[in-house]
């Protein structure tokens, strides 16, 4: 019956008597009433369930969406700002549910004056039953342009690193004392585990040897953070503000096409069509017709004018794949298409003319091929104005743990699969196989072990998903012993504990939890020495 009293009590709260709501006439529920303690206990259960281990945004999303729910706000905005470093370097993280565009700009807007300014200056919460009619607010365009009612805005943190600021389903009603006290408990757990993302994400950053080109240029499709790919972006970026044709290099499934797709976004041309031949694809019977266009009649199966790449890249970028493979007749053809600029569809009286950026791919040694007089020399020159390598994954490791959890969280979404990790153990291990087919060797594998997983009722990817038995298939990835697996993953854990502390071997031994004897035997095992401050000569850890 007291449970059921406390019911009727807190829809008592949401009724409204001439404009005015009641709430506060209403008696509130108390710390030791059943229905409270219910509340605040499926906040925090919530509130645990959370992902603090990703990226920042995902944790707001999912948390905003909580708070939401459960004050039975209309809409809900959240918004962070990173502290020392971040803030410096401007990092807003902020999200909103339930708003739309127009809406969720005039929620901004009142950062600088209004609501959630108030509430950022004075440290407190700031609620009003109707904006519109409270004398702080009643006078600024945007209230009363969007007709804004009952508002709970809190600040997160001491001091205040962002609000949370929710707005009330309908005018009349607003939100009582409980969802108040509610969204205040919200904000202060938010503030912790807010801030450790941040923490984290700002650590991450600073070993993201990417981080400063990306600043600077769009490279969303080039997953990594290692100082070679960081090297690459750089390269990438001058290239793409040249509008001259680009020979990328490399290994077969180190990712050239898409490198040539950021080249592309980055460059005059972003607006224009993005068109990718494989030259290794089609028959060299079929090759000109593809490249090139036919006419209707032009030869037995052209039953109807065909448009060519080339007319399909018109004001864009072309990309050869493989281009290395084309025949000498066909080359000789491109050659004149990339001088004039002109070329003939087959069955053609008259030339077309099609304005496009030629950006080829290649694993092969063009040089070499032309020493073998498989690829003419001025058709080498006329691809290669500019060049760049992009190294296998064999000399970029750090890429390899960011490459397979983007792997793992596309295959997921693509295939709605829902939230899925690789465990950090299988990502150290990743880091140290032999990727010979390099970045798309890495997301077949991925992506078998999120099925495999997936089948198992996993979320979190194991070692038995990613290196599974062979059972007779003789293309499967050899998976490493256990104990080199263990031995590799040791190694790697003493290395970066010497490296982090200095070479400080008392100061690695207890950041890593073991004794310091213990820990001196691995450094022998694993034959680690450093140099000498003078000579630069290598000796033993002392």
């Amino acid at each position: 019956m007291k449970l059921l009293n406390c019911v009727i009590t807190v829809f008592q709260m949401f009724l409204a008597q001439d404009g005015a709501l009641r709430y506060r006439s209403c008696p509130m529920l108390s710390p030791r009433d059943p229905l409270w303690i219910k509340m605040e206990r499926n906040l925090f259960l919530r509130l645990l369930e959370l992902d603090t281990s990703g990226d920042v945004e995902p944790l707001m999303r999912a948390a905003l969406a909580i708070i939401v729910e459960m004050s039975r706000a209309a809409g809900g905005y959240v918004e962070l700002h990173g502290g020392g470093n971040q803030r410096e370097r401007g990092d807003v993280y902020r999200y909103a549910q339930g708003f739309s565009e127009r809406a969720v700009a005039n929620v901004r807007e009142q950062l600088s004056d209004g609501i959630m300014a108030e509430a950022l200056a004075c440290g407190e919460t700031v609620r009003t039953a109707c904006a519109m009619e409270d004398g702080r607010f009643e006078e600024l365009d945007s209230v009363q342009e969007h007709r804004i009612g009952a508002v709970v805005c809190v600040p997160i943190g001491e001091p205040a690193i962002g609000v949370v600021y929710l707005q009330a389903r309908q005018e009349g009603f607003g939100f009582t004392e409980e969802a108040v006290r509610l969204t205040e408990l919200f904000a202060r757990h938010l503030a912790s585990v807010a801030s450790s993302s941040m923490e984290r994400v700002r650590l991450r950053d600073e070993a993201d040897a990417t981080r400063a080109v990306r600043r600077r240029m769009s490279a969303a499709g080039m997953v990594g953070r290692s100082v070679a790919l960081a090297g690459v972006l750089e390269e990438a970026r001058v290239v793409a503000g040249a509008d001259v044709n680009v020979v990328l290099t490399g290994p077969s499934g180190a990712g050239k096409t898409e490198l040539a797709r950021v080249i592309h976004q980055n460059s005059t041309r972003a607006q224009g069509p993005f068109v990718v031949l494989n030259c290794a694809g089609i028959p060299d019977s079929l090759f000109e017709s593809e490249l090139f266009g036919a006419r209707q009649g032009a030869h037995s199966t052209a039953l109807h004018n065909k448009e060519g790449i080339v007319a399909r890249a018109a004001g864009g970028t072309l990309v050869l794949d493989e281009v290395a493979e084309l025949s000498l007749a066909v080359q000789a053809k491109l050659l004149q298409f990339i001088e004039t600029k002109q070329y003939w569809p087959l069955g053609a009286i008259v030339p077309s003319i099609a304005d496009v950026r030629i950006i080829s791919a290649t694993h092969a040694d063009l040089a070499e091929r032309v020493a073998q007089k498989r690829f003419r020399d001025d058709l080498r020159w006329r691809l290669n104005v500019m060049s760049i390598r992009l190294p296998p994954l064999i000399e970029r490791r750090e890429d390899v743990a960011p490459l397979a959890s983007h792997f793992c969280e596309s295959i997921c979404q693509r295939n709605r699969y829902g939230s899925m990790q690789v465990s950090p153990c299988v990502l150290r291990v990743l880091e140290l196989a032999e990727w010979r087919g390099n970045v798309r060797e890495l997301r077949n594998a991925v992506e078998a072990a999120v099925v495999r997983a997936i089948s198992e009722g996993a979320n979190v990817i194991a070692m038995r998903h990613v290196f599974p038995d062979k059972d007779g298939q003789a293309d499967a990835p050899a998976a490493p012993s256990y104990c080199d697996s263990m031995n590799s993953y040791k190694r790697f854990l003493v290395l970066d504990a010497l490296q982090r502390t200095g070479w400080n071997v008392s100061q690695s031994a207890r950041e890593l939890g073991l004794a310091r004897s213990y820990f001196q035997r691995l450094i022998q095992v694993f034959g680690f020495r450093r140099p000498t401050p003078q000579s630069g000569q290598l000796a033993p850890v002392s």
